[in-house]
């Protein structure tokens, strides 16, 4: 399995690639354009060419990297920022973890996050 961590941002995007047992191997920029997002899914398709084995964290639930991902098979579990912080607890400054990188490692069984398609279901934010 091929797990993703995504922090939106207005500028850009931030991706945290890793595997279960793996940790984190690759993080990287993305800019809010459609080359770069094509890209993004080419480097995950080429590093887990299953898309059933692919599951990505992302704090949101529409636009272009969302449709994309969507349209390349991926389970794609929107998540809200401040439900993660608080399972994270309190941090300091730069030692925090992203919202998308910590969910995309934990095995949550939190119902508030749902993913966009397969169920049916809407999150609870």
């Amino acid at each position: 399995m091929l797990a993703v961590g995504i922090d939106w941002s207005e500028e850009f995007h931030l991706v945290a690639l890793g595997r279960p047992g793996e940790g984190v191997f690759d993080v990287r920029r993305v800019e809010h354009s459609p080359k770069a997002v094509d890209a993004l899914v080419e480097r995950i398709a080429a590093l887990e060419p299953d898309p059933a084995e692919v599951r990505v964290v992302l704090e949101s639930r529409h636009g272009l990297l969302v449709e994309r991902l969507l349209d390349a098979g991926y389970v794609v579990v929107p998540v809200n920022p401040d439900l993660v912080a608080r399972r994270r607890g309190p941090a300091s400054g730069r030692e925090a973890k992203s919202p998308s990188l910590l969910l995309s490692q934990s095995r949550t069984k939190d119902s508030a996050a749902v993913s966009l398609r397969g169920s049916g279901s809407e999150s609870q934010d």
